[in-house]
């Protein structure tokens, strides 16, 4: 099962798609992030799929979510999809700052209340700090919540968020797996945050 959650209204852009078999790179963003060799690349068919089967807690929440869902610019998993139970996952879109010079950690505060009011058992891991991605300062938190999907299965799940503004638009990387276990993934997810570049 793949979680996928965008935080903030998501700007357009045009991805170039993997430069090789495991570097997805934008040359119009200067980004590039690398996967795991082991690891897959998601079809847009398969996130919107995904999407139209979470059960928020509150049904306007919910289609409101559906409508406004961001596209992320790539999207890869640890397994193929369809996959039965969480599928560990790393994800980055593209978003409008909510407010302009504000601190990152503010910004990703912000988006974790947002988050709660759709999951009200969200627990802060990590509280929002700040962090540099590629050199570049941005701000993390870590938190867990759980995820009800229509056909009735739920999965608790952690998300590691990152955002790293540049101007008025800023990178949002979330990474995503259960809170324990052997699909925790946390050395994976080291390997793909050190992967990251971006033009200053």
């Amino acid at each position: 099962m793949l979680l996928v959650f965008g935080m903030f209204a998501a700007c357009t852009t045009t991805p170039d798609g993997p430069a090789s078999s495991d570097t997805f790179s934008d040359a119009g963003l200067d980004f590039s992030i690398t996967k795991p060799s082991d690891w897959h690349f998601i079809t847009d068919e398969t996130l919107q799929a995904d999407r139209n089967t979470i059960r928020l807690s509150d049904a306007e929440l919910e289609q409101l979510a559906k409508r406004n869902a961001n596209a992320p610019l790539v999207v890869f998993t640890r397994y193929p999809e369809p996959y039965p139970t969480l599928n560990p996952s790393a994800s980055v879109t593209l978003a409008t700052m909510p407010m302009e010079k504000v601190p990152p950690k503010y910004a990703l505060s912000l988006s974790t209340e947002m988050t709660k009011q759709a999951y009200p058992d969200l627990e802060v891991v990590e509280a929002v700090r700040d962090h540099e991605v590629d050199g570049i300062q941005g701000a993390y938190t870590r938190v867990k919540y759980t995820v009800a999907f229509a056909d009735g299965q739920e999965f608790p799940t952690m998300i590691r968020m990152w955002i790293v503004p540049r101007g008025k638009i800023m990178f949002v990387i979330g990474m995503t797996s259960p809170p324990e276990g052997p699909d925790l993934s946390e050395e994976a997810f080291q390997e793909i945050l050190k992967s990251i570049k971006i033009a200053r």
